[in-house]
C-alpha cells in the first residue's frame, strides 16, 4: 500500500486592514523536508510596501500629512528569512524516535525590488534566484545541540549547547585593536566552531558553550545530577529524595547548599533553608492552595529575626473569609506568620444556617437536607434555588431566596512587620500592621472587584443589600474599592469602574455600580482589539488599525468626536 506524506510547499498571506491597495504581503516557501516531513529548510519572505500613491477617498481620522509620514524607505525592501536544520531520527524498532533537534542556522537576506517573475518554489530553488550560493547572507543565528551519548541512545539526553555569538562582520569592531593574551577570546569562554549549512566558503565562528548538563544513571531514572550555565562557572549538584522524584539540595562550587523538604502530595517543597540557613515555609489546604506562608533565620550574629514556625501558628482549613477579617480588624491583633490567606469557594451557592432553618419551621435544616436542597454545610444546592423559586408559598422558600450570594473571594493577610519588632521610642509599642487585600472573581477566575484596608476616614456607605449611599460617613474601618470589572460574551472588558472608599468589604451588586460609579467604557472590533474608549468624564480615546501603521488618539485629538457613533 502506498504512503503519502503531504507536506505545504507555499502560503501566501495578505494583511488588509480598510484599505485595499495598501496590504502587507507575506509568504512562506518549504524549500527542503526530511524523508519523516521535518522541515530542514524553509523561507520566510516579507515583500516590500507598495509605492505610494493618494488615498481616495481619504480617512476621516487621519491628519492631513499623515498618510505621507507612514511611508519609511525600509518598507521597499525585500527581505528573506532562510531557516537551515538537521535532524537526528532513531529508526531501530527498539529504539523508535524522530525528530530530535541536532544543528540550526538562521540567514537574512535583502534585496531592493521584488523580481519581475514573483517568487515561488521554482524560482528559489533556481541556481541564479534569491537563494543561489553567491547571494549575500547575513548570519543572525546558528546554534547545535550536543547530546551525552554518540551515537545517540533513546533517552537522548542534552549535554550541552552550543551558539555561535560573533561571526567576520561582528570581529571587524576590533580591528586595530591589540587583544593581550589574557583576555584571548578562547580565554574568555569562546571557542572556534565552523560556520554550519555554508554555500560558500566561510571563516569560522566564536561560539559559547553553555547550559551543561550531567544527568544520573538508569538506576537513578536519568536525573540530573548537576548544572553549569559555562565553563567559567562552577556547576551547581543535585541531590534527590529516596525515590528520586524531587531534589532535595543543591550545592555549588563554594558549598554552599539549600535545602528542600517537601508536601508528598503535591510533589512541591513546603519548607526551604537557604544558604545562611534562613528559612521559607509554606501550608497548603488538602487542594493543594497555599493558606500561609513564613519567613524565619538569624541576622546580625545569630540574632533570631523572622515569623514564627507555621507548625507553631497553623492556618485552620476550616477558617473563613469573615473570620479572618475580624481576626485581622481586632485591636490588638498580631500575626505570627508572614500571610495568611482564606477563600471561599463556596459564597455564590448562598448559606442558611441550622438555627435559621429551624426557627422557620422546627424540622426546616432535616426538610432541607431530607430533600438535598442543601449541603451538610448549609450551602443552597441549585435544586434548592429553582424550589424556592416554584414554590414561593412555603415557609422555607423565603430564607433560601434572601441567602446572600456572592461570587467567589478571597482575603490575604500580610504583615508588614516581624510580631517581636518594637518602636525605637517606644520599647512597648509593637510595630506590627496588618494589611488585608480582598479579591472577587468570576467563574472563570477574572478579577470582578477588589478592596484594600485603608485608615479610617470618610467613605460612601454600603447598604444591606449590596446598595450603595454615595452619602459620605465616618468609616473604620474604611475599604479602597477597586470597582467592578464587566466583560461582555468573548471575555473582554468594557467596564472598568473608578475606585472608591466604602465603609464595608462586602461585594457591591452591579445595579449599584450602574448607577453611582464611573467607568471608563470600552469598545472592541472583531478580532478583540480596543478600538474605541470613553472614559468616565465622557471624552474619547480612539485606535485605528492599518496593516502598515497604527494611529492611536487620546482625548485632545478627538475633542467634539465623542458623541459620533461607533
Amino acid at each position: 500500500m502506498p504512503v503519502v506524506l503531504p507536506v505545504a510547499l507555499e502560503q501566501i498571506t495578505h494583511h488588509y486592514e480598510r484599505l485595499a491597495g495598501d496590504p502587507q504581503v507575506s509568504q512562506q516557501v518549504t524549500l527542503q523536508a526530511d524523508g519523516y516531513g521535518y522541515v530542514t529548510r524553509q523561507v520566510s519572505i516579507a515583500y516590500p510596501r507598495r509605492a505610494y500613491h493618494a488615498l481616495q477617498p481619504y480617512p476621516a481620522n487621519l491628519p492631513d500629512d499623515a498618510w505621507e509620514n507612514t511611508y519609511d524607505d525600509q518598507q521597499q525592501k525585500l527581505r528573506l528569512v532562510e531557516s537551515l536544520a538537521s535532524f537526528i531520527h532513531l529508526e531501530n524498532s527498539q529504539t523508535w524516535r524522530l525528530g530530535l533537534p541536532s544543528q540550526q542556522r538562521v540567514n537574512q537576506l535583502e534585496f531592493d525590488s521584488v523580481p519581475a517573475g514573483g517568487i515561488n518554489y521554482e524560482t528559489l530553488r533556481a541556481d541564479n534566484g534569491l537563494l543561489s550560493a553567491e547571494q549575500t547572507r547575513y548570519l543572525t543565528q546558528q546554534n547545535e545541540i550536543i547530546y551525552t551519548s554518540t551515537p545517540l541512545d533513546l533517552r537522548a539526553l542534552v549535554h550541552y549547547q552550543r551558539t555561535a555569538v560573533l561571526d567576520e562582520t561582528a570581529l571587524k569592531a576590533y580591528e586595530g585593536i591589540t587583544i593581550p593574551a589574557e583576555y584571548s577570546f578562547d580565554k574568555l569562554g569562546y571557542v572556534n566552531t565552523p560556520a554550519l549549512f555554508s554555500f560558500t566558503t566561510e571563516a569560522d565562528l566564536w561560539a559559547v558553550e553553555h547550559s551543561f548538563t550531567l544527568y544520573n544513571d538508569v538506576s537513578q531514572f536519568s536525573t540530573v545530577a548537576s548544572q553549569q550555565s559555562t565553563r567559567l562557572v562552577g556547576a551547581i549538584t543535585c541531590q534527590y529524595d529516596s525515590h528520586y522524584l524531587v531534589p532535595i539540595s543543591q550545592q555549588d562550587v563554594l558549598g554552599n547548599t539549600v535545602t528542600m523538604e517537601y508536601d508528598y502530595r503535591f510533589l512541591s517543597p513546603w519548607r526551604t533553608t537557604d544558604i545562611n540557613n534562613n528559612y521559607q515555609e509554606c501550608q497548603l489546604d488538602a487542594l493543594g492552595r497555599l493558606l500561609a506562608t513564613s519567613v524565619y533565620g538569624t541576622e546580625n550574629g545569630g540574632q533570631a529575626v523572622g515569623f514564627a514556625k507555621i507548625a507553631d501558628y497553623p492556618v485552620s482549613s476550616s477558617l473563613t473569609v469573615e473570620q479572618a477579617i475580624a481576626m485581622a480588624t481586632t485591636v490588638g491583633y498580631l500575626q505570627q506568620l508572614a500571610t495568611i490567606n482564606v477563600t471561599d469557594m463556596f459564597s455564590w451557592m448562598g448559606c442558611v444556617s441550622s438555627d435559621q432553618a429551624n426557627s422557620v419551621t422546627a424540622d426546616g435544616w432535616s426538610t432541607l437536607l431530607k430533600n438535598r436542597f442543601i449541603t451538610f454545610t448549609g450551602h443552597i444546592r441549585s435544586s434548592g434555588h429553582l424550589w424556592a423559586r416554584k414554590n414561593p408559598q412555603h415557609p422555607l422558600a423565603n430564607l433560601l431566596t434572601e441567602a446572600t450570594r456572592n461570587p467567589i473571594h478571597s482575603v490575604t493577610l500580610t504583615a508588614d512587620n516581624y510580631p517581636a519588632t518594637f518602636d525605637p521610642d517606644d520599647s512597648t509599642k509593637r510595630l506590627q500592621q496588618t494589611g488585608i487585600s480582598l479579591s472577587y472573581s468570576d467563574g472563570f477566575g477574572r478579577a470582578l472587584q477588589q478592596c484594600v484596608l485603608f485608615p479610617d476616614g470618610k467613605a460612601w456607605h454600603r447598604e444591606s443589600n449590596g446598595e450603595i449611599s454615595t452619602t459620605e460617613v465616618d468609616a473604620s474601618p474604611r475599604w479602597a474599592v477597586s470597582g467592578r470589572t464587566e466583560y461582555d460574551n468573548k471575555g473582554q472588558a468594557v467596564r472598568n469602574y473608578q475606585p472608591f472608599f466604602l465603609d464595608d468589604w462586602h461585594y457591591v451588586v452591579d445595579a449599584a455600580m450602574r448607577t453611582n460609579g464611573y467607568s471608563d467604557t470600552h469598545y472592541y472590533d472583531a478580532t478583540g482589539r480596543n478600538i474605541r474608549t470613553v472614559t468616565a468624564k465622557g471624552y474619547l480615546r480612539r485606535n485605528t488599525y492599518y496593516a502598515w501603521f497604527t494611529v492611536a488618539e487620546d482625548e485632545n485629538d478627538t475633542v467634539g468626536l465623542e458623541d459620533i457613533p461607533v
